[in-house]
């Protein structure tokens, strides 16, 4: 079984230094405006996850990223094209810290418990994708993804590491539908186990149950 440290979605640890005394070569005038980039997304990410695309405000997105209106525009052109990228970057990184075992699906459905409770505003950003853009196009490397994921469930299941009373297709819906119910239940239905340590538990349970041979 693979383990992976949680590292916070757009969070890096690149120590600056202080501010240059002479003119910024061209790898850090690079290196500068990558951080800007970096910064408009996760003011982004807490901007959208909070109010949505449609609610969400260039305005405050500069704000919380301490730059201009005009500079996000310059980087991203209009704000469903920062939308599209913020979402596609926190679909990556996720895939990146957690990434899918096909040795041990359930510990995998936990560890997607485990980021939705350390970080709800991804969790409420995929709501609002849901409510407010359920009918647009694919995402392409997201598709390609699953379908990669798909192929290598299949190859388990020939090996007889994963059930295969359900399809490679089933199984990973039902693992993603079982891991992110208690973000769609309403909250009168998730008190029936008020424990977040038994939540997470009875994902891993459920999941190992629905892959076990």
């Amino acid at each position: 079984m693979r383990t992976h440290q949680a590292a916070e979605p757009f969070r890096e640890s690149l120590d600056w230094g202080h501010p240059p005394t002479r003119i910024p070569s061209r790898g850090m005038r690079r290196r500068d405006k990558e951080a800007s980039r970096r910064e408009i997304l996760e003011a982004a990410l807490e901007e959208f996850g909070a109010h949505g695309l449609k609610g969400g405000r260039v305005e405050r997105v500069a704000q919380r990223a301490g730059g201009s209106i005009g500079l996000i525009y310059r980087h991203f052109g209009n704000k469903e094209a920062l939308f599209d990228e913020m979402f596609n970057t926190v679909v990556a990184e996720i895939r990146l810290v957690v990434p899918f075992d096909e040795t041990d699906p359930a510990t995998y459905a936990a560890e997607i418990v485990d980021r939705q409770r350390e970080y709800p505003s991804i969790t409420r950003l995929a709501e609002w994708d849901r409510l407010e853009r359920g009918d647009r196009a694919l995402i392409l490397s997201i598709s390609e993804s699953l379908q990669e994921t798909c192929a290598t469930l299949r190859v388990a299941q020939e090996a007889g590491n994963v059930s295969d009373r359900f399809t490679p297709e089933e199984t990973l819906l039902l693992t993603f539908a079982v891991a992110g119910m208690w973000s769609a239940l309403s909250p009168e239905i998730v008190d029936l186990i008020p424990d977040q340590d038994r939540r997470r538990d009875l994902v891993r349970r459920a999941v190992n149950r629905l892959v076990s041979s």
